[in-house]
């Protein structure tokens, strides 16, 4: 009686497994220009298709083919591998259950030109190399709050990253060219022109504060490069060189409408706060009035 129960618990379990791993077979495809190797599931395992994941299979009538939620064929399992006519390898993928989880691409000297990495169908992780030898990388999923964009020049130094920390507003640093030495480090908002906000420091090369000071955060359109607070201007050694206070004038019409929109310096051989940099003005209506810039309380014409 044991011995009955147990076989039938074996084979129970054996079943289970087999549903849940697939037994792999090797496939090729030949065309005039490359060779596809593949690895795609004997008998496919039962799993639990996600409407919004695509999904790799096989047949040998069609191909390798995609379908959002579901498949065709045999799914892909394993690894994928692509060569040119040379037998050079060119593009390596991974897949797990007919999801993508890697991919790996090389040019024809078989220097690579991009990685990609993926959960659950959707990319996390792509770096590529542009027409101009310089290397994008994107860390964690596009345009999504915490996801990282990275620069880097053709000997693979950081030219510069930027982490989007809400709605279209990021957080960028600077680099000194061919150094890991920080060069400035600010937010903007990609909406508005780039226009900073927020905290803004920069640096010298041997990593000393340049320059220290913070851009007015209010609303989308009132961003104009307005300076508040306290700026500070140091020397190469750390000794302070200058130290300005700022403020900004941000007025409304009743129904809401931005009406003025700039900035001021303290002018302390005035005693009295002067215009300093773009000002704007509005109608009722929101639309643009008038422009000016001005230094010192002095307006600038070109």
């Amino acid at each position: 009686m044991k011995t009955s129960l147990s076989l039938l618990l074996f084979h129970l379990l054996s079943f289970n497994i087999y549903s849940q791993v697939c037994v792999h077979r090797e496939e090729t495809i030949r065309y005039s220009d490359a060779l596809e190797v593949f690895s795609v599931c004997l008998t496919n395992p039962t799993i639990n298709f996600d409407q919004r994941i695509e999904y790799f299979w096989y047949t040998e009538f069609s191909g390798i083919k995609s379908t959002k939620g579901g498949c065709g064929g045999k799914l892909l399992d394993g690894s994928y591998r692509l060569y040119d006519l040379d037998g050079n390898l060119r593009t390596e993928r991974n897949y797990s259950s007919g999801v993508e989880d890697n991919e790996t691409n090389w040019d024809e000297n078989g220097n690579i030109v991009s990685i990609s990495r993926s959960k659950n169908g959707e990319i996390n992780y792509f770096k590529y190399k542009d027409s101009t030898n310089v290397w994008l990388e994107f860390i964690g999923s596009f345009m999504k709050i915490g996801s990282i964009k990275n620069q880097y020049n053709s000997f693979n130094y950081l030219v510069f990253s930027e982490t989007m920390i809400s709605d279209f507003q990021f957080h960028t640093k600077h680099y000194y060219d061919y150094s890991p030495q920080l060069q400035a480090e600010y937010s903007y908002n990609w909406v508005t022109d780039s226009l900073c906000c927020g905290k803004y420091i920069e640096y010298y090369k041997n990593g000393k504060v340049k320059v220290e000071g913070q851009f007015y955060e209010g609303k989308d359109e009132e961003w104009i490069y307005i300076r508040v607070g306290t700026w500070k201007w140091f020397y190469e050694d750390g000794s302070i060189d200058a130290e300005y206070e700022y403020k900004a004038d941000i007025q409304y019409w009743p129904n809401g409408e931005k009406k003025i929109i700039g900035g001021y310096i303290w002018d302390r051989t005035m005693d009295q706060w002067v215009k300093n940099g773009n000002w704007e003005w509005f109608g009722d209506d929101g639309s643009k009035i008038d422009s000016k810039h001005f230094i010192w309380g002095v307006e600038n014409i070109d």
